[in-house]
């Protein structure tokens, strides 16, 4: 039993090393726009930037 155990461990940790890396990407997941008074949309810069997400 010890030795699947050990043999199943094995094969976990070579599936989860071998998987793909995570994008990772530097623009935010959002556009922040304004309206001016003539109602007018506009894209504006972004109001601030996420440290972390979910």
């Amino acid at each position: 039993m010890n030795k699947w155990k050990k043999c199943l461990l094995a094969l976990f940790s070579v599936i989860v090393l071998l998987q793909p890396a995570l994008q990772v990407r530097a623009d935010v997941p959002y556009k922040t726009y304004t309206i001016d008074g003539y109602s007018y949309v506009t894209e504006t810069q972004t109001a601030y930037t996420p440290k972390n997400t979910f």
